[in-house]
């Protein structure tokens, strides 16, 4: 049987790359495409020696893993806070070669290799507080989620509050939904909820109205009372190909004579 001359010494340049390291960055890359957290990291507020949320601008944080495409951050934990400033609006939170720092004055990162863990609003009393903080996470096979603390007690009354602003990673896919959303209230309203200052948890895209997902009732605003998924419709939320998803809460009451109280607020996403 006659042989093929070789007429060529060198493949064609149009040739994929077959390594074997390659191929496994890129399936990795493809099951955990974008940023975010994977395990832990978790923001919380400042709290008195006795637990319960206090005053004070260094947010405090678990240890865990951050991930991106093939790369993984950590293990992050406690020992890397610092604090933030006052009167901050969603100033974003990044891990990198100098620890734990804040964006910069175009909310950037300071050094291109850092990676964000969250985002953080602070008020500007002379006991400055920590008003909210969100966070995105990875959970991978395209679905994400975004977490936030809300102080109660200090965060902005009657009126939409955006606490985290989530961009859909680059995975060839245009449609989002909300698949599940819950509030969990962590610490009690000691006093100022009256009846019709609720909470509740909203999603808005572009110019459209947001829509609700869930909603604690004032009565409710008790330690470990937990709300899920309660769409004010009843509909799939669901858009498609949005620029950015705005995760926001309305503390319902009016006045500010809400005293103590902290809410934690999940969303799962899901890309299709």
């Amino acid at each position: 049987m006659p042989l093929n001359p070789q007429t060529s010494p060198f493949p064609p340049i149009y040739l994929p790359e077959q390594g074997w390291e390659h191929s496994l960055r890129k399936s990795v890359e493809l099951l955990y495409p974008g940023q975010g957290i994977r395990s832990g990291l978790e923001l919380g507020l400042p709290l008195s020696s006795g637990g319960a949320i206090t005053t004070g601008l260094t947010p405090t944080l678990t240890a865990g893993l951050l991930v991106q495409g093939d790369k993984v951050y950590g293990p992050l934990g406690p020992k890397v806070t610092a604090a933030a400033a006052k009167n901050l609006t969603n100033k974003n939170i990044y891990f990198g070669l100098k620890g734990l720092t804040y964006g910069d004055v175009d909310n950037a990162a300071p050094l291109v290799t850092d990676v964000l863990i969250g985002s953080i609003s602070t008020d500007n009393e002379a006991t400055a507080a920590i008003q909210h903080m969100g966070q995105q996470y990875n959970y991978g096979g395209c679905r994400f989620g975004v977490r936030g603390v809300v102080n109660l007690a200090k965060c902005a009354k009657g009126a939409d509050t955006t606490f985290f602003t989530w961009t859909l990673p680059n995975t060839g896919l245009k449609n989002v939904r909300i698949i599940y959303a819950q509030s969990r209230v962590f610490e009690a309203v000691t006093t100022g909820n009256a009846t019709g200052d609720d909470f509740v948890l909203k999603a808005k895209v572009g110019a459209d109205a947001a829509v609700s997902l869930v909603t604690v009732a004032a009565a409710s605003l008790t330690a470990g009372t937990i709300v899920r998924n309660v769409s004010a419709d009843g509909d799939a939320v669901s858009w498609y190909n949005p620029t950015s998803i705005l995760f926001q809460y309305n503390q319902t009451d009016a006045s500010s004579n809400f005293a103590g109280g902290g809410v934690e607020v999940m969303a799962v996403l899901e890309a299709f």
